[in-house]
């Protein structure tokens, strides 16, 4: 038993990997038995139609909007230095937010100017092994999706006998769990963009939609993606000044009271219901034991351990 724990842990990177795949099938098999409900399409043309369809989307997306998109680019690049420049000015400023602040930050002028080579290189070894763990998870993800039942089986052939029947149980229990628990997070990533989109262009800051999309898209992971976020939206608020600086904290911060006061448990209702403190260890602890990647996956995660416990420990059967 030592020995498996041990080959589990040199093999965490590898699991993890094949649980974000796990993952991706997910979505891939919910969109694609929607499709075939919809159309009466056999359930592998389906399959085949989301698996090609949506890079197409995407690629297609990016074509109608090069030319905003390249406009946008180059809005960041001017907008990005003047936000630092009126950031690291308001900090200076003699008021006293603005030397608390300092105080606690440290002086924007100690920082150096210069990137190394060695950290450089070591970015863009991290941005190559990123490129290439996606293109594992888009792999697995299409395997897995394509013939889930034939893993399945071969998954639970590896159980003692008696227990066969009740693994495969807790599985599709898993599965379902994954499901409820993947459209709750786009309904909630969904609401959230819309919000902070609407909200950023009320108040007039710049690249308004582009913003609110990347809220969107951080909102998957809790936590770390919105205050991320809450930094990037107040940094570019600052090319208006500090009191615009202010409301966009502000709107930040509502947006995200009424995410966990509001949206979340509307949408929890009917999926997957995680207590938030188990949220909040899940991010800790997968995060701690596995770097970004356990924060990625951190909360589905947990949903698949809370369900295999219910069903294999406590042998409980809540409603999914």
């Amino acid at each position: 038993m030592a020995s498996a724990f041990a080959l589990l842990w040199l093999l965490s990177h590898v699991l993890l990997l094949l649980f974000a795949g796990i993952l991706l099938a997910t979505a891939g098999a919910v969109l694609a038995n929607a499709l075939s409900r919809l159309t009466g399409l056999p359930r592998g043309l389906a399959l085949a139609v989301v698996v090609l369809g949506i890079p197409a989307l995407l690629l297609g997306l990016v074509a109608l909007m090069g030319p905003q998109m390249v406009r946008e680019v180059n809005e960041l690049r001017t907008a990005l230095p003047e936000a630092l420049d009126t950031a690291d000015a308001w900090l200076r400023e003699d008021s006293g937010l603005g030397i608390g602040l300092r105080e606690v930050l440290g002086d924007p002028a100690d920082a150096t100017a210069t990137v190394p080579w060695a950290s450089l290189a070591a970015y863009v070894g991290i941005g190559v092994g990123g490129v290439v763990n996606a293109v594992l998870i888009g792999f697995m993800g299409v395997y897995l999706a394509a013939t889930p039942d034939f893993y399945l089986r071969g998954f639970v052939s590896l159980m003692p006998h008696d227990l066969r029947p009740r693994v495969a149980d807790a599985m599709r229990a898993a599965g379902e769990g994954l499901q409820g628990w993947l459209l709750g997070q786009v309904m909630s990533m969904a609401v959230i963009g819309v919000l902070s989109g609407v909200g950023l262009w009320l108040l007039g800051v710049p690249m308004a939609a582009s913003l609110g999309v990347l809220a969107g898209l951080l909102g998957f992971v809790p936590f770390i993606g919105a205050a991320l976020f809450t930094a990037i939206a107040v940094i570019f608020a600052f090319t208006q000044g500090g009191m615009q600086a202010l409301y966009v904290l502000l709107l930040c911060i509502a947006v995200q009271q009424l995410e966990g006061e509001v949206i979340t448990p509307l949408i929890q209702r009917w999926a997957v219901a995680l207590p938030p403190l188990l949220t909040i260890m899940a991010v800790l602890v997968f995060g701690t034991l596995f770097g970004f990647m356990g924060v990625l996956v951190a909360t589905p995660l947990m949903v698949v351990v809370m369900i295999m416990v219910q069903r294999l420990y406590l042998d409980q059967r809540p409603e999914l």
